[in-house]
């Protein structure tokens, strides 16, 4: 498996990917990352990968005006994960959000 050094680098990998929508990416330099698209005729949708004490979270949302809504089942909402798991596991889940 390829092993990325930052989020800033992950993200650029997924920017190269055209899932058909156009995500605006937000980078901290904690090395957070949000990913947010609009989708015509349906709610927008919103992936997190979040930092807590050691570990990380991955959660998607849709989105509805001011109202999220977490989406999908716990297999696409991972947590207390390595950052290498996490990474792995967005490259996943924005093959399965084409």
């Amino acid at each position: 498996m390829e092993r990325y050094q930052s989020a800033s680098e992950f993200s650029a990998v997924i920017a190269r990917v055209s899932p058909g929508l156009d995500w605006n990416i937000t980078l901290h330099p904690s090395g957070e990352a949000f990913w947010r698209t609009e989708r015509p005729g349906k709610t927008d949708l919103e992936v997190q990968l979040l930092k807590t004490t050691g570990t990380w979270n991955v959660r998607v949302w849709t989105v509805n005006g001011v109202n999220r809504r977490a989406m999908g089942s716990s297999a696409m909402n991972r947590s207390a994960l390595d950052l290498n798991t996490a990474w792995a596991h967005l490259n996943d889940l924005f093959e399965q959000l084409v």
